[in-house]
Formats: structure tokens, C-alpha cells, sequence
């Protein structure tokens, strides 16, 4: 029978309890609360953010900067080579009262044909020696450089999201020449064409790019003992390619991941986040999310449970802590607690 080790870090995510009784007030979450309630809790150290449980999970040294750029790059750019790779992700960003607000690239819906002709405007009219912009991914792109940014430091989108954006900028020593890059890259945006078609058809215009995630790989990788890795997230996808564990696309269905799972050996699911609906605060958008993963991947997971498929699963909501339920813990009829009770903090 399989082990099996479920990442889905907008589950429950940092939500309050009060929001989180609120935002699924009405919404059959019996399912959930059986599990998470007959399920072992574990406290996971350091922060619940995605990026941070990710590199947990692939053992990455602590004392090491996560070569994000670098290792999406495995992905999106396979066999491409580069001195040192930034990501500089199409956002968007809204005044809102005292602050600014970022809409990241996977809500902007950016097609492959807008990635590239932004990309190409702007190496052409911004042109400097010593880097160079590109689009390999309609909502990942990538910055390389000749040769690392002296003591640049940047924060992931995430950290910005549903707060001001001012202290999230790129710092350090060179700090102020790529936020006055990104600001050259601002006006050019601003009035561009592309833009200015999709604010008439009712979209988010492209208005800034988000620096991010630096470095290079390194020489060599963690050995883990994750047997296979299931996503279709890029960063786990490049994480598990680094350390050279099997890939296999989540583009599937759960009954479809079932016949590749191998008895007796650890293996990882992690599900694609969707909107950050958490962040935002957008109670419906993650409803919808939560309803569509208890019918598409909890329910046939459990049956599997149940038939004898599958001994254990272990799942990972995004709230600071990780639940062991075996089958033996399935089975016990213990009262479940409401999903309010398992919020973060």
C-alpha cells in the first residue's frame, strides 16, 4: 500500500478562524473535518508560506537562498544556460486608498502573443548592456545577467499580496538601479498599445514586472527519499527535477494518479495553487476552489483509502502544520471538530 504526501498550501492557508468560519459558512466541509479531525497533527517550523513548506519538504540547506528563477528555468527554459537568472513576473498594480496592490501574472490571464511583444518592446527600447529579458512562459519571465546583482535582495510575490507593496521592493546594494529599471519599465508600459486594448475589453492592464527569486543552481542537490513527485506546479516541478526525482504532470485525475502510485515508498502530490483567494480575501473564489478538491482529488483518495490502495496520507493545508491520517484513523467514528478549529495561529 502507498504513501502518500498532499501539498495543498491554499487550502486553509493563513486565514484567521473567524474569516475561516465565515468564508465557509454554508458549504458542506464535513468531508475535510473528518480528516483533518481523525488525523495526527504535526507543527511544521518556519513560516506556512508556499515557497517556505516547499523547500522543507525537498530538504534544501537552510542556509542557502532558494534559486527560484534558476529552478523554474528547468521547466520553462529546459537546457538553457545562464550566468545568473532573476524571474520578473507581469503584474499588475492598483492604487487602493494609502497603498499599492499587486495582482500577480497567473490572474492577469497573459497570452503567450502579449508576453511577447511586451518582451520584445521592451529589450528593444530599454536596451542596456548586461542583461536581457525574456518570456518562455506567458506569466513566468526571466531576467538574465551577466553576473549576480551585488547584494540584491527581493521578496517573493506572495510577500506583497493583500498589503502594501513599498517594502517589498528590491533593496540592498543594487537595489535602487533595478527599481529604477522597473521604473523605466513602468513608463513604457503605461501607455502601451497592448494596454490600452486590454483595459477597453475590461482587463487588468500589464503594468509593472515583479523581481524575484535569483540565483543559480547549485552544484550538487539533496538526496531525497520521495520516490516520485506528482504537480504541475513549477517551482516543485524544478525542485524535483534538481534532485533528480521522477516528474510526473498533475494534469490527471485522482483515479488516474492511483495506478501510478508505488506501493511502500513516499510520494509527494503537490496541487497548482489557484487565485489567492486567501490573500485577497475573496471568500467565493476559494469555495469554489475547496468544493472542487473535495470532489476531484479528497473523495476518490479516501474510497482508495478505504479499498486498501493507499495505508497513508498526509496532507500539508498551508495553516503551519502537516495531518497523518492511516487507514486504522479513518476508521474510527470520533466527532469531527468544525474546520474553524484548524485555522492558522
Amino acid at each position: 500500500m502507498a504513501q502518500l504526501h498532499i501539498v495543498m498550501s491554499d487550502l486553509l492557508g493563513s486565514w484567521p478562524a473567524p474569516q475561516l468560519k465565515a468564508a465557509s459558512a454554508g458549504l458542506d466541509v464535513s468531508l475535510l473535518e473528518r480528516v483533518l479531525s481523525r488525523a495526527v497533527c504535526h507543527e511544521i517550523s518556519g513560516p506556512p508560506a508556499h515557497l517556505p513548506l516547499l523547500t522543507r519538504l525537498f530538504d534544501w540547506p537552510a542556509d542557502q537562498d532558494v534559486p527560484v528563477a534558476a529552478l523554474t528555468s528547468l521547466i520553462d527554459r529546459p537546457g538553457h544556460k545562464a550566468a545568473y537568472t532573476l524571474r520578473a513576473d507581469p503584474v499588475h498594480l492598483k492604487a487602493d486608498r494609502d497603498r499599492v496592490v499587486l495582482y500577480r501574472a497567473r490572474d492577469l490571464a497573459v497570452t503567450d502573443t502579449e508576453a511577447q511583444q511586451l518582451v520584445t518592446d521592451i529589450n528593444t527600447q530599454l536596451a542596456e548592456p548586461g542583461w536581457q529579458l525574456s518570456a518562455d512562459h506567458p506569466s513566468r519571465w526571466y531576467v538574465d545577467v551577466v553576473a549576480p546583482p551585488e547584494g540584491l535582495i527581493t521578496q517573493p510575490p506572495d510577500a506583497a499580496l493583500g498589503q502594501d507593496i513599498f517594502p517589498c521592493q528590491p533593496s540592498g546594494a543594487s537595489g535602487g538601479l533595478w527599481r529604477r529599471r522597473i521604473n523605466e519599465i513602468q513608463m513604457l508600459l503605461h501607455e502601451h498599445p497592448l494596454n490600452v486594448a486590454r483595459a477597453a475589453h475590461g482587463q487588468h492592464e500589464i503594468n509593472s514586472l515583479w523581481l524575484w527569486g535569483g540565483g543559480v543552481l547549485p552544484e550538487s542537490a539533496p538526496r531525497l527519499a520521495w520516490h516520485q513527485v506528482f504537480t504541475a506546479d513549477p517551482l516543485a516541478a524544478g525542485l524535483a527535477r534538481c534532485c533528480n526525482i521522477r516528474l510526473i504532470d498533475q494534469a490527471m485525475t485522482a483515479e488516474q494518479l492511483l495506478s501510478h502510485l508505488q506501493p511502500g515508498a513516499p510520494q509527494l502530490l503537490i496541487i497548482e495553487r489557484g487565485p489567492e483567494a486567501i490573500a485577497l480575501g475573496d471568500g467565493v473564489s476559494w469555495r469554489q476552489r475547496l468544493e472542487q478538491w473535495t470532489n476531484d482529488w479528497l473523495s476518490p483518495l479516501l474510497k482508495a483509502m478505504t479499498h486498501g490502495e493507499i495505508e497513508e496520507l498526509i496532507l500539508y493545508p498551508g495553516n503551519g502544520r502537516s495531518y497523518q491520517l492511516t487507514r486504522w484513523r479513518w476508521r474510527l467514528g470520533w466527532r469531527p471538530r468544525p474546520l474553524a478549529g484548524f485555522a492558522a495561529g
